[in-house]
């Protein structure tokens, strides 16, 4: 990764160290969560009770299942439903100012015309509040290129802002880059990555009572503003060229508590990105690297404070 994308990542989480403590969730957006009616409060009892049970840790575990359809894709077939499952195993930990998050993605379940990477990919990151309203986030991730052609890499970091417009409503947008770095197996003469910036805009409810229920809507707006190789310069031995396009994609979701630690979300998500029948307009990559919808089943088991 250039030093320059390195650099804004560092940036980013030293700026998370001054800031107060955490309590998003990794998996869902955090006005969702129960835990997120005051992101700095805390239990409150008898000194003596206190005393005698200090607070725990407040950390969580969780997995998902990803079942990811397409139009014709993966060596010009459709997928459909049970084609592509993805099961992503989580952790997230509050470290007092902060939390770290991270996971990682296998893929059980493929066609069979296809042999990809049981390992799809890992991440880890740090998330901090800075106020009641604003937080934000940085995180790097990486994983297998399609047809084991090579490897990926890259880096996010943004700015959320979120606003209550009423106790079970909130408003969150965000602001962030974005940098994906393409590493192939065959020499390629020369480097192939991606700079993006993004924008978030969504709405959410959540019980205020109890915090049994929540659902959120999302879009997400992706505009390219650096890229290489270029289109103007194509070479037909190697791979070709990048010609990312604008992209949107639309997150729908909704999250239960079954118990007091325990609770379990549904996803639907159209992702957006370039022309199928464009490969450079694509990129090599299983989850989220053409167009595509997913559905995810989940769950997120909490302890500690």
């Amino acid at each position: 990764m250039q030093a320059r994308y390195l650099g804004i990542f560092v940036a980013l989480i030293l700026v998370t160290g001054s800031a107060a403590k955490a309590s998003a969730q990794y998996s869902v957006p955090s006005q969702a969560t129960r835990s997120s009616s005051n992101p700095i409060e805390i239990a409150r009892g008898p000194i003596e009770a206190v005393r005698r049970k200090p607070p725990q840790l407040p950390w969580e575990i969780g997995t998902s299942l990803t079942f990811v359809t397409s139009k014709e894709s993966l060596t010009g077939q459709e997928l459909a439903f049970t084609d592509v499952m993805l099961l992503r195993l989580h952790a997230m930990v509050s470290l007092g100012r902060f939390e770290v998050f991270g996971g990682t993605d296998i893929l059980p379940k493929q066609p069979s015309y296809t042999n990809e990477h049981i390992w799809q990919g890992s991440l880890a990151g740090v998330r901090t509040v800075l106020d009641k309203n604003i937080s934000v986030w940085a995180r790097g991730q990486g994983g297998p290129q399609l047809d084991k052609s090579g490897f990926w890499a890259g880096a996010d970091a943004a700015a959320q802002y979120r606003y209550e417009l009423q106790d079970v409503l909130f408003f969150e947008t965000a602001l962030g880059l974005s940098h994906t770095h393409l590493f192939f197996k065959e020499d390629v003469g020369r480097e192939y990555f991606l700079d993006e910036v993004f924008t978030s805009v969504g709405l959410a409810l959540h019980d205020p009572g109890h915090g049994k229920f929540g659902m959120w809507l999302n879009f997400d707006y992706y505009y390219p503003v650096f890229h290489r190789p270029t289109t103007g310069t194509p070479d037909p031995e190697t791979l070709g060229a990048l010609d990312p396009q604008p992209r949107v994609n639309m997150h729908i979701g909704a999250l239960g508590a079954i118990t007091e630690n325990v609770s379990l979300f549904i996803e639907y998500s159209i992702l957006d990105r370039g022309a199928q029948e464009t490969e450079t307009t694509t990129l090599p990559v299983l989850n989220t690297g053409f167009d595509q919808r997913q559905i995810i089943f989940g769950f997120m088991r909490h302890f500690g404070g």
